[in-house]
């Protein structure tokens, strides 16, 4: 599953910090800007810092609600290799938004000029990829190719807009990425409101009003790289900054109020509801397929799999071409279309039959930010269908070709999202799995030979959201590059996998079924008549959250699940276990685990299973948090003893 393009050209790029100049950076033939001098940053901005931003100068000036400016200058200094990702400009553009005036420098240590960019150093390119079919969507790029560090980079450039949906997330601070100085400012009527939402403890701006022009202003000065804390909330959510978005807007002949929610999904629903009428043709088919299917859901389940058997995925991404559907006559004829195109024709399907339905607006992916209740905005990248049903609602994924009915996934479940109806937008929330719900069950059988070695094999049932994981690495591969991703999710070096086999991919069935047999030249080490083993030989826990004594954010789990597995050990012959561990069982609120061992003579039987729940914890709750996985690691590393049998 991958999201349609419903912001490639206003959202998807605004994370970068590029922002407009009030000042002159730039040194004259022959000057030294000397405020690039490596050796004036602060002892505390080196700190955790691989670059620094010396300046950022960011400034939108709002004119219509149709036409806008936003002016850029930076300078970032580059301390040492690990700092290059943040030595290249990348300015995205399109058909609503024009480059101009771009250019660039690169300067020494010392602050001395060491040339400027040559036009011809400036490339530019197309973001079409190979899920894309059409797309305006470009970008400017400067690689600043310098080999001695420390260097400063520094660059500016306008975006002229020509219609707009978003306006900007400002967040200076990126991971490894220290603040010297940074500014943004908005400049816009007062009869055109501008909204603002406040991002990691952001200030109030300072604020002006002259000759009817209205001027908000955040800076940050002197500040360290972000110490960015794992298990927490999106990168996005760690750092200072703000998010500016228009009350009211126009793009391509179509305007639209976002004050609230409401308006919003008003303008979505008549953009994207103006045609939801089959061809004739396409109509006959669904006709033909459902007309003598007994249940409601029977014939949506039906329906959804003729979606997936006759349409594939692709994007296109031409002027609000971003928003607006195509209709169901062009997906039809074609047999491809992106979210939007696939999500309308599923529910154009739907409507012939007498089904409602309606599409949902959603952020999809892993770590993104959301949707913010408090403050509307165009913050989507993805749309699946919700249908009602008199006791639950079915959810449809229309990208993708091998999903199965009824699942979201990962990619998009559990989280607040905008409901498209005739009336305007509501906010709703996806239902969320449970770990039950994402499983992992393995058999796996070991016959261990008297010199160490192993035959194995075993067999894992995926479910849920576990299933999508293996379904999404292996239905486009060739079978080789199956066996090389599967021998990777198995603890062992060395040794050959003799054979694979997996089930259910193709099927769209709500379980995958890979079962591998494979040698392994040394399971155990040997001291003296005894041979030590690894109690969990093919999948084991061994990482730990690090330590953090000064927790500044929730621990936020997002993907709940649950491992099981059995795995018995044929001992060698003339060999009995030892003393067995003793049963390891860990519970909280979050999570559990359990590992039990147990021996019939010629056999060890180690059962384990490690339980992990969607939840928030609080900050100070994170000891207890890292405590849990602690003991799952150390139990995990113990080891089974088996010695020759007394003669």
């Amino acid at each position: 599953m991958r999201p349609g393009p419903l912001l490639h050209g206003w959202l998807l790029y605004t994370v970068l910090f590029i922002g407009p100049a009030t000042t002159r950076l730039f040194p004259g033939p022959g000057e030294t800007n000397t405020g690039y001098a490596a050796s004036t940053i602060p002892p505390d901005l080196r700190e955790g810092a691989n670059a620094v931003v010396r300046k950022s100068v960011h400034k939108w000036v709002i004119t219509s609600i149709s036409k806008a400016q936003l002016h850029v200058e930076e300078a970032i200094t580059i301390l040492n290799e690990s700092g290059r990702v943040h030595g290249a400009a990348y300015i995205y553009y399109d058909r609503f938004r024009k480059v101009r005036r771009l250019k660039g420098k690169i300067f020494r240590a010392d602050g001395t000029l060491v040339r400027k960019i040559k036009r011809t150093e400036i490339l530019d390119v197309s973001l079409a990829d190979n899920a894309t079919f059409f797309s305006d969507s470009r970008a400017k790029i400067i690689e600043f190719a310098y080999g001695t560090y420390p260097f400063t980079i520094e660059y500016s450039y306008v975006l002229a807009y020509k219609g707009y949906l978003n306006l900007d997330r400002w967040q200076p601070l990126k991971e490894s990425l220290a603040v010297e100085s940074a500014s943004l400012t908005v400049s816009h009527p007062t009869g055109l409101p501008v909204r603002y939402h406040l991002l990691g403890g952001m200030s109030e701006p300072g604020a002006s009003l002259q000759n009817g022009i209205i001027h908000l202003t955040w800076s940050l000065e002197g500040e360290p790289a972000p110490d960015i804390e794992p298990y927490g909330p999106p990168v996005s959510d760690q750092t200072s900054g703000v998010v500016i978005a228009p009350s009211a807007f126009a793009i391509e002949k179509t305007s639209g109020d976002m004050s609230s929610w409401s308006s919003f999904g008003r303008w979505y629903y008549e953009l994207a509801s103006q045609d939801l009428t089959l061809p004739k043709q396409a109509a006959g088919d669904v006709h033909a397929l459902i007309d003598r299917v007994d249940g409601e859901r029977e014939k949506i389940r039906l329906l959804y799999q003729y979606l997936q058997d006759q349409t594939r995925y692709v994007s296109i991404q031409l002027g609000i071409g971003g928003w607006r559907p195509y209709p169901p006559s062009y997906v039809y004829a074609n047999k491809y279309g992106d979210c939007k195109a696939l999500t309308t024709y599923m529910q154009a399907m739907l409507k012939e039959v007498g089904i409602p339905s309606s599409p949902v607006l959603v952020r999809a992916g892993s770590g993104e930010p959301g949707l913010r209740e408090e403050f509307p905005s165009n913050s989507f990248n993805h749309i699946i269908l919700s249908v009602p049903q008199p006791r639950d609602t079915i959810w449809l994924e229309c990208t993708s070709s091998t999903s199965p009915f009824n699942h979201l996934g990962a990619f998009t479940e559990g989280r607040k999202a905008l409901l498209i109806e005739p009336q305007g937008g509501r906010i709703i929330s996806i239902p969320a799995s449970t770990s039950r719900a994402n499983m992992q069950v393995r058999r796996s059988e070991i016959t261990i030979a008297s010199d160490g070695s192993a035959e194995v094999t075993s067999a894992t049932t995926f479910t849920g959201n576990q299933q999508d994981r293996v379904r999404g690495a292996l239905v486009d591969r060739s079978p080789s590059d199956r066996v090389k991703w599967l021998r990777n999710q198995y603890e062992f070096s060395g040794g050959s996998l003799n054979h694979v086999d997996v089930t259910g991919i193709e099927a769209r069935s709500a379980e995958v079924t890979t079962t591998l047999q494979f040698s392994i030249p040394r399971l155990g080490n040997y001291m003296g008549s005894r041979i030590f083993l690894p109690i969990a030989p093919l999948e084991r826990r061994d990482s730990v959250p690090p330590e953090n004594k000064h927790r500044k954010h929730p621990v936020i789990i997002w993907y709940p699940y649950r491992d099981e597995e059995t795995t018995i050990m044929n001992l060698p012959a003339g060999y009995v276990a030892g003393k067995l561990p003793l049963p390891v069982r860990v519970t909280s609120s979050f999570g559990s685990y359990g590992l039990t061992v147990s021996d019939s003579g010629s056999q060890i039987v180690v059962t384990r299973y490690l339980e992990v729940n969607r939840t928030r914890l609080a900050p100070e709750d994170y000891d207890q948090f890292r405590g849990f996985y602690q003991q799952v690691a150390s139990a995990d590393a113990r080891k089974l003893i088996i010695r020759r049998a007394p003669e």
